[in-house]
């Protein structure tokens, strides 16, 4: 008879309030989230690149559960943090026309 009255836990959900100002500006949002697929094409590589990216965590992205997923916001800042050679200042020139080569005068 005691067998039958213990019951199991039932799993707590995650979250059982609304999120506050502090934490809905703490990365949250309503904007959805990528797949491996999608983010692929986004950034023109093959899915395996992708795969592998995350498994160095070289790349940010959200794990949920075995479901890997991305936000484009998050996608977008790390290519801005990849970018090589010169970029163009505000007013649409790359700051070297002003210059001229040494002995060129």
């Amino acid at each position: 008879m005691a067998e039958m009255m213990q019951r199991k836990a039932l799993p707590r959900p995650y979250r059982t309030r609304p999120l506050d100002a502090a934490e809905q500006g703490a990365g949250m949002s309503d904007e959805p989230l990528m797949t491996v697929r999608s983010t692929a094409a986004y950034l023109a590589l093959s899915e395996s690149k992708i795969y592998h990216m995350v498994s160095k965590r070289r790349i940010p992205h959200v794990k949920i559960d075995a479901a890997v997923r991305f936000r484009k916001r998050d996608l977008k800042r790390f290519v801005l943090q990849h970018l090589h050679g010169k970029e163009p200042l505000e007013n649409g020139r790359n700051g070297d026309e002003d210059q001229k080569e040494p002995g060129l005068q």
